[in-house]
């Protein structure tokens, strides 16, 4: 029986890339449940990058890389507080270049962060922050209007 990670790396060869739609919340709010995610090759893994691997249980994950060191690709989930057990870097399938919200949402690309990798809680404070701005700029626009 072929595993999902070598059909799915087979089928990102054959056509270049392949979609995904996404099952859990662990990249929130960068990727929501139910999103979908353009999958690519990853022919070179850079610290930020968002990833599909195959985990040790043989579960296939999106999350971004934390940490390289040698062969060792330590992957972290944007909502999650620890960090994946490292995987060796075999096992990451793709990149998520870029995702979109069902049904015909535009794509936005999915870029390098290192933000993700501070702290959980420094995390939640910016987001909150920006949550806020975001809030205030659009009252002003409807208030100007």
């Amino acid at each position: 029986m072929a595993r999902r990670s070598d059909t799915l790396r087979d089928e990102i060869a054959r056509r270049g890339t392949v979609l995904a739609t996404v099952r859990g919340d662990s990249m929130s709010p960068h990727i929501d449940r139910g999103e979908v995610v353009r999958l690519a090759p990853a022919p070179r893994l850079r610290r930020g990058q968002v990833v599909a691997f195959e985990d040790e249980h043989g579960a296939l994950l999106v999350h971004r890389v934390i940490r390289i060191r040698g062969r060792s690709v330590f992957c972290r989930g944007d909502n999650r507080h620890d960090r994946d057990r490292p995987v060796d870097r075999a096992a990451v399938v793709a990149i998520a270049v870029a995702v979109r919200r069902p049904p015909d949402g535009p794509w936005r690309p999915l870029r390098r962060s290192v933000l993700p990798s501070l702290r959980l809680p420094l995390r939640r404070q910016v987001a909150r922050v920006r949550w806020h701005l975001r809030r205030l700029a659009e009252r002003l626009g409807r208030s100007r209007s």
